[in-house]
């Protein structure tokens, strides 16, 4: 098991290094095997540095598609970060009320909290205007 773990991490910390993640195709192949190593907390990194590089170009669609085919981590923290991103994401389409229900859902991580408040606060200020 320790020898298995070892080799996920190396691996991760090889599509990190080659910023494999910013390549759409190389993500959804590992996204698509993610079933078999979803039991390592290294292995939501490329998935989601993938889908945070996406929402920072503004691919909205294509860092959301990421992101929905993540299966939930054990880490709260890791929970909390795809809620934020998620919560970013709909702000940013304007989609203020969905934006809240995954801002509502981060619940571990004040500093991911105040984060998100930004954009969800912009997104229902640019709606009343």
């Amino acid at each position: 098991m320790e020898n298995e773990r070892n080799e996920r991490n190396a691996i991760v910390d090889i599509f990190i290094k080659k910023k494999a993640y910013e390549d759409k195709e190389k993500i959804y192949s590992f996204v698509a095997e993610f079933d078999k190593i979803k039991d390592y907390n290294s292995s939501y990194l490329p998935p989601m540095l993938s889908a945070n590089y996406l929402f920072e170009l503004n691919a909205l669609d294509d860092s959301l598609k990421i992101l929905n085919n993540i299966s939930k981590p054990n880490s709260d923290l890791l929970n909390d970060i795809i809620f934020s991103l998620k919560s970013k994401i709909f702000a940013n389409k304007r989609m203020c009320n969905q934006s809240l229900q995954f801002f509502q859902k981060i619940n571990s991580y004040n500093s991911v909290m105040l984060d998100t408040k930004l954009y969800l606060k912009k997104c229902l200020k640019e709606k009343k205007a």
